[in-house]
């Protein structure tokens, strides 16, 4: 009997947590907040702008995710609305793409949305109060369709080409080869290959020797090329191609990397135009039969010379056959992205 009462006291026990846990668990639920957003396009960037409350508009985290996507990530569950193009408001379906504009797409997720932007350049970001808002402006380049290049067409008359390491910094290192040599004999093919166009070149190095990254770029600034190349090894079987960001002011600055003369007068560095290395990129893949990534980071090597500059990660000769025809096309493919680049400059 005792045993009886014992377990009929924990069974009540049992409902009364349970339900007051309950309870408690509603009561302090938060609803999903509402978030409005919409598009207008201008000459040569889109403004989207989101509307929400304050704590959400703050919390929001707005990166740049692969080619032409814009993340926004509100930290907590949201109910996002926008407008369709050429309609009302409606509440956007989890992964179901609804274009806002022409060329800008929104997909919503539980908590964050994706923004597709056709053609997406860079971006800048802004966070508004009374009332609170994210305002995205989207800048938008050219298509890579408006790039083309015929054989053999390079408007740069002056390149500084640089091998990657040299001296005791070997780099990668496999079972036969070793970067520094692959990446000087590569860059000597490409130096006789332009000289050959009637193009002037300059070799950061023509032997095994080392050099830092200071003493590369102090020199590519003492002659000012129309480009700069640096060839280095990919340990995969993909070629990557890297450009720079723009570098504004002195922000930054270390006594260990010297500032191009335009960064030092607070003139934002040359750079290359990302839809034009994207179409490079997209050439060289069907030729190639290889993966071609570009991204965009500000390495030093690039970041701090005062000319376009684009560092070039080959397929890794483990796995990448880098007999003469091969060779041959590699070196193509480093004219694709030199042709491309300039026409991105015009």
């Amino acid at each position: 009997m005792r045993i009886k009462f014992v377990v009929i006291e924990f069974l009540i026990c049992f409902l009364f947590l349970s339900v007051h846990s309950s309870g408690f668990a509603a009561q302090s639920g938060k609803e999903p907040a509402t978030v409005t957003v919409k598009a207008g396009k201008h000459a040569n960037y889109v403004r989207i702008v989101f509307s929400a409350p304050e704590e959400y508009i703050q919390k929001a985290s707005v990166i740049l995710s692969g080619s032409n996507v814009i993340k926004v990530d509100f930290q907590s569950a949201v109910v996002i609305k926008a407008a369709q193009k050429g309609s009302e408001k409606i509440i956007l379906k989890p992964d179901v793409p609804v274009e806002m504009t022409g060329g800008v797409k929104i997909t919503a997720k539980s908590s964050s949305c994706a923004l597709t932007v056709d053609n997406l350049d860079d971006i800048d970001v802004s966070k508004l109060s009374s009332p609170s808002r994210l305002v995205i402006d989207a800048y938008i380049g050219k298509p890579s369709s408006a790039y083309s290049l015929q054989e053999g067409d390079i408007a740069f008359e002056s390149f500084a080409v640089d091998a990657g390491h040299g001296g005791y910094d070997m780099g990668m290192k496999g079972r036969n080869f070793t970067e520094k040599e692959t990446t000087l004999s590569i860059a000597k093919e490409l130096a006789n290959t332009l000289a050959k166009k009637g193009k002037k070149v300059f070799l950061t190095r023509k032997a095994d020797q080392t050099l830092t990254i200071k003493d590369r770029i102090k020199a590519v600034n003492l002659r000012s090329p129309e480009i700069f190349i640096s060839i280095h090894l990919s340990s995969k079987n993909e070629l990557n191609i890297y450009t720079s960001p723009k570098i504004k002011g002195r922000k930054g600055k270390t006594e260990e990397i010297p500032e191009a003369p335009e960064q030092a007068a607070g003139i934002p560095a040359a750079e290359i135009d990302k839809n034009a290395v994207n179409a490079a990129a997209q050439a060289i893949k069907s030729e190639l039969g290889i993966n071609v990534r570009h991204e965009r980071l500000p390495l030093p090597v690039i970041a701090h010379v005062n000319a376009p500059a684009v560092l070039i990660e080959l397929p890794n000769p483990e796995k990448f056959n880098y007999d003469r025809k091969n060779r041959e096309r590699l070196i193509n493919a480093l004219l694709k992205v030199i042709g491309y680049s300039a026409r991105g400059k015009e």
